[in-house]
């Protein structure tokens, strides 16, 4: 049997995400402002950000899985715009790429090779995002 590339176990749990979006989002989220109470303040338009936040995370981990090549540029966008709402620190960053992971494995009910190929993903992010703002701190 042929091993399922990160693709298509994104995909799959994706597909398995279909209608829980909501749940997705309150528990990544929940879990962000339970790590860091403070930047709870940073969010004015919080409903709308938990929307854009959680999808900008799936999308851009689903085009590292494959491969796209406008990741890095998007990337650079997403963390420009956040630079709007206040200073996030680099590890928070890191932690809603992995919240994010376990948020969807916990809503989807992720195999561990699946959430095994959300972390290589968010794994692969966190040196983007890490470029992406090279001149915060």
């Amino acid at each position: 049997m042929t091993r399922m590339t990160d693709q298509e176990l994104i995909e799959q749990t994706l597909n398995a995400l279909h209608g829980k979006e909501e749940e997705y989002r309150t528990t990544v989220f929940d879990r962000l402002f339970s790590t860091y109470p403070d930047v709870h303040r940073n969010f004015l338009g919080l409903e709308g950000s938990k929307v854009r936040m959680s999808n900008e995370v799936i999308e851009l981990m689903r085009g590292l899985a494959s491969d796209a090549d406008w990741v890095e540029m998007q990337t650079i966008d997403v963390i420009d715009l956040h630079r709007s709402y206040g200073d996030f620190a680099l590890d928070q960053f890191f932690h809603f790429a992995d919240f994010a992971v376990d948020s969807i494995c916990k809503v989807t009910g992720a195999s561990a090779e699946q959430r095994a190929a959300w972390q290589r993903q968010a794994d692969k992010l966190k040196p983007l995002i890490e470029q992406a703002r090279p001149d915060w701190d």
